[in-house]
């Protein structure tokens, strides 16, 4: 169990990262926003964990290098898209890089970009022989860790933006700049 929850949580490094600065230019999106992004990316994680187990380590290679562009894309345009509202300080509405995270298709890519290694880590699961009990023990230690990361990411990270203003919002846009460019150097 504490290998699996270890798994977990380095699975789950990323989501924080992505959830915490998109925390900071979080301004209108209530509770159930929050709900809402924290349950699909949970979601996709253990999809993409689970599709990794069952195709073993042939489509691991293939998925990740496709994906890999994706992810990269997706943190650059929302990390740009966070400094510059940061730096031009547009407290008003929901912010470009708020809709980009947490509109469905957001959600849905910030997903694939931060669970590309469930695949591989699930793929290797398979190669290794665990059981489908095993995995599935895995996958509800996954789903456990990525609620709780998820959400204290983007509780905390709106907390910060509260207080720390477009400042927080410029840093949060320059970490995802770096660890989407980070995928693909």
């Amino acid at each position: 169990m504490l290998e699996d929850f270890l798994i977990a949580l380095s699975l789950c490094a990323d989501c924080f990262a992505v959830s915490l600065c998109a925390g900071t230019g979080m301004r209108s999106r209530g509770a159930l926003a929050v709900l809402g992004t924290t349950l699909a990316l949970s979601f996709i994680h253990i999809v993409f964990l689970l599709s990794g187990w069952f195709a073993g380590s042939l489509v691991s290679g293939l998925v990740e290098r496709f994906a890999q562009w994706l992810a990269a894309a997706l943190l650059v345009i929302v990390g740009v898209a966070m400094i510059v509202e940061g730096l031009r300080g547009d407290d008003g509405g929901s912010s470009l890089a708020e809709k980009l995270l947490l509109g469905f298709w957001g959600t849905v890519l910030a997903g694939v970009a931060t669970s590309i290694d469930a695949v591989a880590v699930g793929a290797a699961e398979a190669v290794t022989g665990e059981s489908a009990g095993g995995i599935a023990r895995l996958a509800a230690v996954l789903f456990a860790v990525t609620v709780a990361v998820v959400s204290a990411g983007l509780l905390g990270g709106r907390a910060i933006g509260r207080r720390a203003g477009g400042w927080a919002q410029v840093a949060g846009g320059l970490v995802l700049a770096a660890i989407g460019t980070g995928f693909v150097l």
